[in-house]
């Protein structure tokens, strides 16, 4: 399972939403990577999008089986989060 967002997926928020990001990683003392750019793994990410994670990405109850919602497979969970928490870095 993928653990946390690519450089590719990093690069392409902008430098003032990287700062944002930044900022909010060094608050919370999680190290910096390569370039001063922060991989987010998935439990940073749901630490970001707060207690209503789940609701960031529309899901449902969970099923048992091997989708977190239609259409959300567990390999994808990285994915999703790194959308929700762009959507979140462009509202604030």
């Amino acid at each position: 399972m993928k653990q946390h967002i690519t450089e590719e997926q990093h690069n392409q928020i902008s430098q003032e939403l990287r700062q944002k990001l930044r900022e909010w990683m060094t608050k919370k003392n999680y190290p910096l990577y390569r370039d001063d750019q922060s991989l987010l793994t998935i439990g940073q990410m749901i630490e970001f999008l707060g207690n209503d994670w789940h609701f960031a990405l529309h899901c449902g109850v969970y099923d048992g089986g091997d989708s977190i919602r239609p259409g959300i497979k567990h390999t994808e969970l990285c994915n999703e989060l790194w959308q929700a928490v762009k959507e979140v870095l462009e509202a604030k």
